[in-house]
């Protein structure tokens, strides 16, 4: 008799979490992931700006291809960036090029907001950190 009740309460508790981690995960996708290609479609430059500059965050997005690049209308140097900005690196902008459509979209979608973010970053970032910028 004491198994047979150790049997159903193991079974209740891997129900439970079963539920529970069902439950977690189901929430959890709901939200994009912070820098995701999904969180660049649904987050707006100007809102993302303020909010890294009410913190003091000056880094510039990158994308980690063969060399790092930093989309921006201006030639700055990856060097130079890094050195006063800092750079967040977004991972899923990579060499290789998605064949899904949806995906190819995000990540163009992706492309846009990080090259007006940073145009407008680059020039918090030089002037908080008080660095001449090239025209």
């Amino acid at each position: 008799m004491c198994k047979r009740k150790q049997l159903e309460l193991t079974k209740k508790r891997l129900g439970l979490f079963c539920a529970v981690t069902i439950l977690l995960t189901s929430a959890c996708a709901s939200q994009a992931e912070k820098h995701s290609l999904a969180w660049f479609k649904q987050t707006d430059v100007k809102l993302a700006l303020e909010q890294a500059l009410q913190v003091k965050d000056y880094r510039l997005y990158a994308y980690a291809r063969r060399a790092v690049v930093i989309p921006s209308r201006r030639f700055v140097s990856v060097d130079d960036v890094k050195k006063y900005c800092g750079i967040i690196i977004a991972k899923q902008l990579g060499d290789i090029l998605p064949k899904d459509k949806e995906v190819r979209d995000l990540r163009q979608h992706a492309e846009m907001f990080i090259k007006q973010y940073n145009r407008e970053m680059l020039a918090h970032c030089m002037q908080a950190k008080r660095v001449p910028v090239n025209q």
